[in-house]
């Protein structure tokens, strides 16, 4: 017999034999296999709910992280001005002192005259 015919003829054989009030093991084992798929499913969507927790958290970690990050930035950043002004007095301040010492230098050439009151 050819082998498909050969596979009819036992199928038809066992389905005759098996009573219709009986469940067949072949459908048991669909049945376990779709609780399975069930489980599995159901296990990764558990998993999934604690991984959007810990997500949320450290969210909620860098937010703060962000914050005090910022804070830290401001106060940088009044440093950084404080700096920039006393940078800017130093300057004004050389170029006094350049001046002051082009005028006492002239002075002592007698290129001018210091008046005393008596």
């Amino acid at each position: 017999m050819h082998r498909y015919g050969l596979d009819r003829v036992l199928s038809e054989s066992y389905e005759m034999t098996t009573p219709a009030t009986e469940v067949s093991l072949d459908s048991w084992l669909r049945v376990g296999q779709f609780l399975m798929y069930i489980i599995g499913i159901g296990a990764v969507l558990y998993r999934m709910g604690g991984m959007s927790k810990k997500f949320e958290m450290q969210g909620e970690q860098q937010a703060k992280q962000i914050d005090e990050l910022e804070r830290a930035i401001l106060e940088l950043n009044k440093v950084v001005v404080a700096q920039a002004i006393s940078t800017t007095r130093l300057d004004n301040q050389a170029v006094q002192m350049t001046q002051m010492q082009a005028e006492i230098s002239a002075l002592r050439r007698g290129e001018g005259f210091i008046v005393r009151e008596r």
